[in-house]
């Protein structure tokens, strides 16, 4: 479950080569990009993404566009 309430699950977002850790501009992110934009596409499980800081801990999901 992404997004809301409180203990969040949302993960973190490293897309185009850009850590985004806030929550609401992930899910913003996420809710207007088009499958068409997706070069490749790719997630750092929760236990490996400790490089990442406290929010990686959800995970990170790793988005790469068509520029």
């Amino acid at each position: 479950n992404l997004g809301g309430g409180g203990g969040s699950l949302t993960p973190a977002l490293l897309y185009d080569g850009n850590f985004i850790d806030d929550e609401e501009t992930v899910m913003n992110i996420l809710n207007n990009l088009s499958v068409r934009d997706i070069k490749s596409l790719g997630a750092v499980k929760y236990g490996n993404s400790a490089a990442f800081g406290a929010r990686g801990g959800n995970g990170t999901l790793v988005i790469v566009t068509n520029k």
